[in-house]
């Protein structure tokens, strides 16, 4: 297990959220995804969140997943966050908890 390297590609992934929304700060640079941003849309502590943003603490399983899901990370990107925190996934456990994109424009 090593939650540091869980937490370096957790934050990897919140940088290409970031991104991909293309959030813009007052100062004209890229707002970062801030922990309690994903603790809010994950249902964990934002003070919980930062510690797993940066390695150290270790969420349960279950959340893990969910933080996966919000984050929008690939099978394999989430496999690897998985693996260093110790946890097996399957892709089919990935797919069945993210919200499908049709049911949440509806």
């Amino acid at each position: 297990m090593d939650i540091e390297r869980m937490g370096m590609l957790l934050r990897t992934a919140a940088q290409k959220k970031a991104e991909k929304e293309n959030k813009i700060a007052y100062n004209g640079k890229r707002k970062p995804y801030a922990a309690y941003r994903l603790g809010k849309e994950t249902g964990v502590n934002s003070s919980h969140a930062y510690r797993i943003l940066h390695g150290q603490a270790l969420p349960s399983r279950e959340k893990l997943i969910k933080i996966c899901q919000v984050l929008g990370c690939s099978y394999q990107e989430a496999k690897e966050i998985m693996d260093a925190a110790g946890y097996s996934l399957s892709q089919n456990e990935l797919e069945e908890e993210r919200p499908s994109r049709k049911s949440v424009a509806a």
